[in-house]
């Protein structure tokens, strides 16, 4: 094992790690041999592989296989040959919740139920500009084609186009703001348990993990909350021996949300490690307010219904 997976190990309990497996499109100097973009989530290389866009970091929820095989479905695209690219800076990626702006994000498990409609028209438009592109290519009318497995049919001939040889065509072709959806009927993965996409590369270590991230100049964070829910912190006695430890950069005072109160420091550092090192040796000079004392056997405490055995049985 190397240096680096044994330091992911190290820090493997950390939050934020999301799953992140960025495969870009083909780039090529030729329009024609260049991965087609069909919208914001699809793209189509020549030789029919699809390359399918993730904006939801996989923090164990299932959604790197769960939503692609939504837009899948939609698409009719051959499952054996779709790979999946993390994508973001797009407005189609943002989502808004807890009375915040619009932005990227994952978070309270939330990724399939906001996605999943869009992810169904995504799949749905491409599916149809594709159908077009393919009636076009072989001299017959959308109405009169069906789509599968990544290609056009057209059943009374016998005859069909791949995905890839329509893509370019497809890809000039404007799109249906609002696409057929298809029937539950007529789902060939959504409700499936497919094989999880990322699997392989968890197994064999190429997965790379929010934590595993490295940019120039970067600083990590280590977060030291006050228990309770009132607790505010008066003071870091030992402030001085932290900020002297070695690559310790700053010791940040902040409010956890909702409360308006300052109950979370945060250790910044040169390595997670050393900044989690620093957090737990953290002596906070805490308030805990009005929740002092408070249990959960003094807020709920236990009560049997006559005749039932305490015990349970």
């Amino acid at each position: 094992m190397n240096q680096q997976r044994r330091d992911f190990l190290k820090s493997a309990l950390a939050l934020g790690s999301g799953l992140l497996v960025p495969l870009a499109p083909a780039v090529s100097a030729g329009a024609e041999t260049v991965a087609q973009e069909l919208n914001d989530w699809v793209w189509i290389s020549p030789e029919g592989e699809i390359t399918l866009g993730l904006s939801q970091c996989e923090v164990g929820q299932g959604v790197y296989t769960g939503l692609p095989q939504v837009l899948a479905d939609e698409l009719d695209a051959d499952w054996q040959h779709v790979k999946v690219k993390f994508v973001t800076n797009r407005e189609a990626y943002r989502n808004s919740a807890a009375y915040e702006p619009a932005q990227q994000f994952v978070g309270a498990s939330m990724s399939a139920t906001l996605f999943y409609e869009r992810m169904r028209v995504a799949g749905a438009q491409a599916r149809e500009v594709l159908m077009r592109a393919g009636a076009a290519r072989l001299g017959v009318r959308p109405s009169q084609c069906q789509t599968r497995d990544s290609r056009v049919l057209h059943p009374a001939t016998g005859r069909s186009v791949g995905y890839g040889e329509i893509a370019v065509d497809a890809s000039r072709l404007p799109l249906n703001p609002k696409p057929h959806l298809k029937a539950p009927s007529d789902f060939r993965f959504i409700g499936r348990d497919l094989h999880r996409l990322d699997t392989v590369a968890k197994v064999n270590g190429s997965a790379e993990f929010g934590i595993d991230v490295r940019v120039p100049g970067m600083l990590h964070g280590a977060v030291r909350m006050v228990l309770g829910q009132t607790g505010k912190i008066l003071g870091i006695r030992n402030e001085t021996q932290i900020r002297a430890l070695p690559g310790v950069v700053a010791l940040v005072l902040t409010a956890q949300w909702p409360k308006p109160t300052l109950n979370t420091v945060v250790v910044v550092a040169d390595s997670y490690w050393t900044a989690q090192q620093a957090a737990n040796k953290l002596d906070l000079e805490v308030d805990p307010g009005a929740a002092a004392g408070l249990t959960r056997s003094s807020t709920h405490p236990r009560s049997h219904h006559a005749g039932a055995s305490p015990r349970g049985c």
